[in-house]
């Protein structure tokens, strides 16, 4: 299991690299084999591995295949040659081999915005695509794995662990009374985007997120009905 966080300043103000830093070591004691980061501008990326195969080590994160999309990921993903295959149908050219943040660069350069929806498995990932300005966020279809977020109007900070948005010090400290009531009521919150923090929300299962010019928005790509 590995970890993420990140930052996208809505102001234009650059990126604190010590916050995102801090934030970033907060994941290490669920991911402690690797600690890495990136920052440009008015992004930052940061990622926690840990390796669960002795004596293997996949391209460190965040990673990019052509200096324009960066990724994040949580991930473990089943079926990939069936998606490689779906990949080579599409004009892309993955390596048999390729990793999971490397088989996600590919489906999203594939499929945009909607790439999650071909991928099968656990994970929670965010990509930062530079040349439209637009940071893509997914959960996999159950949300098995987290992935929250809070904004103001100066930032989006997101990540697979609420500790770590919270270094932050525009995320607030204030609690979320109606999720504490539904907890201690009903032994879970009543809506499925709400955690413990007012400001900091849970992105739902089999949704993606995107951040670009035009605001914050999200969007189900799947159900168990099928379809979107």
């Amino acid at each position: 299991m590995s970890g993420i966080v990140g930052l996208v300043s809505r102001d234009n103000e650059l990126v604190d690299p010590v916050i995102l830093r801090n934030a970033t070591r907060l994941l290490r004691d669920k991911s402690p084999d690797r600690i890495n980061t990136w920052v440009n501008g008015r992004v930052g990326l940061g990622h926690a591995w840990l390796n669960t195969s002795p004596g293997s080590s996949g391209p460190a994160e965040p990673l990019t295949l052509d200096g324009k999309t960066w990724v994040v990921s949580d991930s473990c993903l089943c079926g990939k040659e069936d998606l490689i295959r779906q990949l080579r149908l599409a004009g892309m050219q993955p390596a048999m081999d390729a990793s999971d943040a490397e088989l996600i660069l590919w489906a999203y350069r594939a499929f945009g915005e909607k790439f999650a929806r071909y991928l099968v498995g656990d994970f929670a990932v965010a990509i930062w695509d530079a040349s439209k300005k637009m940071l893509v966020g997914a959960r996999d279809h159950l949300g098995v794995r987290p992935f929250f977020y809070a904004e103001d109007e100066r930032v989006l900070i997101f990540g697979s662990d609420i500790d770590a948005l919270r270094v932050h010090p525009d995320c607030s400290d204030e609690l979320n009374d109606d999720f504490i009531a539904d907890f201690l009521l009903f032994g879970a919150p009543a809506e499925c985007d709400a955690t413990a923090y007012r400001q900091i929300k849970r992105l739902p299962a089999a949704h993606y997120m995107t951040l670009g010019p035009e605001g914050l928005a999200l969007q189900r790509y799947w159900s168990l009905a099928g379809g979107e």
